[in-house]
């Protein structure tokens, strides 16, 4: 017994489906991506320049953070030249 038994009307698909119908959400992505990222450095930026106008020494997780973001922020400009590549 089915859950949700199909109905007559509904087309059952067959074969395999055209890559071309799929959805690009590829744009879609790489604006979340570098959103995410530019929202990321505000906050980094924001603790830094807290640290400094109290005049605090910056410590060694300061250092991890900003060693952090570049590796982080160096990806999506990676991937958009890695998939921008001709095969």
């Amino acid at each position: 017994m089915a859950l949700y038994p199909r109905s007559s009307s509904t087309p059952v698909q067959t074969g395999t489906p055209d890559p071309r119908a799929a959805e690009n959400s590829g744009p879609q992505l790489n604006a979340t991506v570098w959103s995410l990222t530019a929202l990321s450095l505000g906050f980094l930026v924001l603790r830094l320049y807290s640290k400094l106008w109290r005049r605090r020494k910056l410590w060694w997780d300061d250092y991890v953070l900003v060693a952090g973001w570049v590796s982080v922020s160096l990806g999506p400009p990676a991937r958009l030249a890695r998939r921008r590549e001709p095969f």
